[in-house]
């Protein structure tokens, strides 16, 4: 729900336990996008904050990972860098805060590893009031070097409005299942040319050593199969499919969350204490996640001059057998792509050695046994988080008040991995690749702390009728440190294990700004700011101004008969600004968990990526409160860019975003017991890499299955680059032996982007009497996504559409590389599926989708406590992701890696969950 915070009170909005004062100066005229605590509410299953936004922001993308506590990835108004984070600034009750992804090399590329989420995962969504979205110039005035990609202010509640004391609570329960499998064929089983037979799963037998399902018929022939009892063994069983050996081997998910708060105020002050416990059971085997969080806010007014404020927050996380992610062994989505189709998922659960303590599996030379990751590793992980903070404001006149400000967040974060004796098909760990056949183990530590002290001043000189003139003044000092260590080895035991790797970043900002308001004739509205900030990262030093201004008119104020006094407030807008992006978030993003920098890279990493822009926009408020619409124009530059040379960094290039953005909401019904609320929100984005100092490509990940993503001049950032079909002069395929060919001779090419065309959310509740109902919708339109699970699926013969295998085989349409002529020859279905796996374009799909995000219908009853203000249990049933409408099979469209830009790329995404639940709510 978005509020005009300026121009009139909003009950339902609690304020912030800070001082608006101490933000600086905001212009009347702007609107500020503003998700309220109804979105917050009732949220079904492990959603934290950021995939909260889905659908409720203009602007904003979201792309939410399916790992239990996975990353959330963020984006506002597109993509300004190639190599660092995308991520809006969080900053909660005035401290800004870490939202850091670490993530091994390994893992953000997909090529093995954990997700372990990012930071804005740890706030408990139920102790948010509002999140605001700050844009432009307002975020310049207010964030300078870390506010191009946008600025989301968290209020926490903190009882502020109340008259007394209360409780409340809530509990929540919900199931959670697969949102989408992929369809697999259950016609035919493992081997290659329709034959296999079992001798030790090495390639001692017939095509037992390869993991597709190009063998023989199932139609219940004994055939030698891998034993159940002994590894590496032989037995004969029936030769049969088994359609549900990937649902059957994930678990039904469960989430059980419990929140208490005490709140009370008074006319000298508010507090509010609130506890909350959040344990999830994951889809894959022994898969959990647990979150204790605890959190304090509080303010008094001393005297009629000086008031306080302040809020703790403690977070402790713990995570036990979160899966694999990415095209590798510990992934069981990756597994499944590749195993036959006649394999007993279900009977190797309970077998998982033999009695020599062999593992059993299906084969023995790459693949596990899809149990022996969950049941036999062991993988967790804990984050201790503090946050804390508080503000000090004093009048020093009737139109002077000052506010001084401090705070901190710091964080230790450990992650522990044991492989157990006897896995197959190696691991990817820091110190590359390793063999862990004899078991092995990694052990990551990582330690963050943020620090943040600020003064700031604001002054309201008495003005005219119809005028005013305030000014801010603020300084302040910023420090960030960052230490990560891992070691850990393979072959255990190791005579010679690596040497553990260690990394340690600090930097430091100060600022200095100052900002004039002004307004003239009651409706003309003028923002002027100019914010110096140098800052250090490493030996590196470097200097920046970030000035703003904007301005606006409200023409209803200037004529009130406009719109027959059906408008409330038409304002125009208009404004330019220059932010930055801060260098240490993008230097994480490329380090991982350890690595060294060169020193010829300081004053290169310490300088930020600058966006300059301007925006333009409209506001219109009207019939009695029952319509509004926000419209804006931007467009935007990005240099100074961040980009890697050789064994060093280097600042050049620059990226363009240009684009609409529009809110609206409306009230169409609104009775004495009944009301109807819609809500939408579209956003249009085009983003540009205009130059990249002279280089005409530069990769943004490794090349994998044939597909890579790069900055390329002319195209949008992170382009798909891979290998397309080779066609003739009029688009038909070149065939050999008839086969299609990959298109060797242009080589890679831009076969796609990630960036969608456009992005939406649609809103709509009824209020009956007592009862709500409510639903979300999120689209996205455009993009293209590569998928390697559909490629790995299809070139093993697993997947639906490759069951179609006529004895007569395929007859491809286009023509003979050599003659020219119409190609007649067949192929086999399986020869044509591994001709495709080297055309990166086969592999390539629409990334629209749409999807029913939230739903929701509660009744409120109401209760008559004895001796608390708690007066209404509210029942409510939930439900997150429970639909999914796309062309893109087998997979869904949103997903991430990591909160860096390498989006595009689907590496055995694990299945989205669907949640649906009931909760109990007690509340005042």
């Amino acid at each position: 729900v978005a509020v005009d915070t300026a121009r009139r009170a909003v009950p339902s909005r609690p304020p912030s336990a800070t001082p608006t004062v101490a933000r600086g100066p905001r212009p009347a005229a702007v609107r500020l996008p503003v998700v309220d605590s109804a979105a917050f509410t009732d949220l079904a299953g492990s959603t934290d904050l950021g995939a909260a936004l889905a659908g409720r922001l203009p602007g904003v993308e979201v792309r939410g990972s399916s790992a239990l506590g996975g990353t959330t990835a963020l984006s506002v108004r597109g993509q300004r860098t190639l190599i660092g984070l995308t991520q809006p600034l969080v900053v909660v009750n005035g401290m800004l805060v870490d939202n850091a992804n670490i993530a091994s090399t390994n893992q953000r590329a997909g090529l093995g590893g954990f997700d372990f989420g990012s930071a804005i995962s740890d706030l408990n969504p139920e102790d948010v009031a509002t999140v605001e979205l700050l844009r432009g110039p307002a975020a310049a005035m207010r964030y300078g070097g870390r506010a191009a990609n946008g600025v989301l202010l968290v209020s926490t509640r903190n009882g502020r409005g109340l008259n007394g004391f209360d409780i409340s609570a809530s509990q929540q329960v919900t199931v959670e299942n697969p949102l989408r499998l992929p369809e697999y064929q259950n016609a035919y089983g493992q081997g290659l040319g329709g034959a296999f037979a079992f001798f030790n799963g090495k390639g001692g037998g017939i095509n037992d050593s390869v993991s597709q399902s190009w063998g023989p018929a199932l139609l219940g022939q004994p055939i030698p199969q891998a034993s159940f009892t002994e590894a590496a063994r032989a037995e004969v069983r029936t030769w049969v499919a088994h359609p549900n050996n990937v649902s059957d081997y994930f678990d039904r998910g469960r989430t059980l969350a419990t929140n208490v708060a005490a709140q009370g105020a008074n006319e000298s002050g508010q507090l509010r204490l609130s506890i909350a416990n959040r344990d999830y059971s994951g889809l894959t085997p022994q898969s959990s996640l647990a979150r204790r969080s605890g959190t304090l806010t509080a303010g008094y007014r001393l005297s009629e001059r000086l008031e306080l404020s302040g809020d703790a927050q403690y977070y402790g996380i713990r995570g036990e057998d979160r899966p694999g992610t990415g095209m590798d062994e510990s992934n069981p989505v990756s597994v499944f792509s590749m195993m036959g189709r006649q394999v007993d998922v279900q009977t190797l659960r309970n077998r998982l050695r033999d009695a020599n303590q062999a593992q059993i599996s299906w084969q023995y030379v790459t693949h596990n046994n899809p149990y022996f990751a969950p049941l036999q590793n062991d993988n967790h992980d804990e984050r201790t988080r503090w946050i804390g903070g508080g503000a000090a404001t004093y009048a020093l006149t009737d139109w002077l008040r000052g506010t001084l400000r401090a705070g901190a967040d710091h964080y230790t974060d450990s992650r522990h991995l044991t492989i157990a004796s006897g896995w197959m098909g190696g691991f990817p760990y820091f110190a590359g690749r390793g063999d862990f056949s004899t078991s092995g183990r990694e052990d990551d530590e990582i330690t963050a702390t943020q620090t943040n002290v600020e003064l700031w001043l604001r002054g309201t000189p008495s003005g005219t009728a119809g005028s005013g003139l305030a000014f801010t003044l603020g300084a302040g000092r910023r420090g960030n440190d960052l230490n990560t260590s891992a070691s850990g080895t393979d072959r255990v035991p190791n005579p010679t294990p690596p040497a553990a790797q260690r990394s340690d970043l600090a930097s430091h900002t100060t600022f200095v700004v100052g900002g004039l308001d002004a307004t003239v004739l009651d409706y003309v509205d003028l923002a002027l700011s100019a914010r110096q900030e140098s800052s250090s990262l490493l030996s590196g030093n470097a200097s920046q101004l970030y000035p703003s201004v904007v301005a606006s008119v409200d023409l209803v104020r200037a004529n009130p008969s406009l719109g027959g006094g059906r408008l409330d407030a038409l304002t125009l807008r208009g404004g330019w600004s220059r932010a930055g992006t801060d260098a240490l978030p993008a230097l994480v993003q490329q380090l991982g968990l350890s690595s060294t920098v060169a020193a010829s890279s300081a004053d290169a990493l310490a300088a930020p990526e600058v966006t300059s822009g301007w925006e333009v926009g409209a506001d219109l408020r009207g019939f009695a409160g029952r319509a509004r619409a926000d419209v804006a124009y931007y467009d935007e530059r990005s240099e100074n860019l961040l980009l890697p040379s050789a064994a060093t960094f280097v600042r050049s290039g620059g990226v363009s975003n240009k684009g609409i953005e529009a809110q609206v909401e409306l009230v169409p019904a609104r009775f004495s017991r009944l009301e109807w609320r819609v809500g939408a929100t579209f956003a249009k984005n085009t983003g540009l890499v205009e130059s990249l100092g002279g280089v005409g490509a530069l990769p943004v990940s490794p090349s994998l299955n044939g597909m890579s993503i790069e900055a390329r001049p002319g195209v949008a950032p992170s382009a798909l680059v891979g290998l397309g079909y080779l066609r003739d002069a009029t688009g038909q395929l070149v065939l050999r032996d008839g086969h299609p060919l990959p298109d060797s001779i242009t080589g890679p090419r831009v076969l796609g982007t990630s960036a969608p065309s456009w992005i939406a959310g649609l809103s709509t509740g009824v209020r009956v009497v007592g009862v709500d109902l409510s639903v979300l919708f999120d689209v996205r339109r455009g993009g293209q996504l590569f998928s390697a699970s559909n490629r790995a699926g299809a070139f093993s013969g697993a997947l639906a559409e490759t069951a179609v295998r006529p004895d007569t085989g395929l007859l491809i349409a286009g023509v003979d590389a050599v003659t020219g002529q119409r190609n007649a020859v067949h192929v086999t279905t399986e020869a044509y599926y591994h001709a495709l796996g080297g055309i990166a374009e086969r592999w390539m799909y629409d990334a629209s989708y749409v999807k029913l995000r939230e739903a929701r219908a509660s009744v409120a009853l109401p209760l008559h406590a004895v001796g608390l203000h708690a007066q209404t249990l509210r029942v409510a049933v939930v439900g997150r992701n429970l639909a999914l409408w796309t062309d893109a099979p087998n997979v869904d469209p949103e997903f991430v890696l990591s909160t860096g830009p390498s989006r595009g790329l689907e590496m055995g995404q694990l299945p989205t969950v669907r949640s649906v639940g009931v909760q109990l709510s007690l509340t005042p």
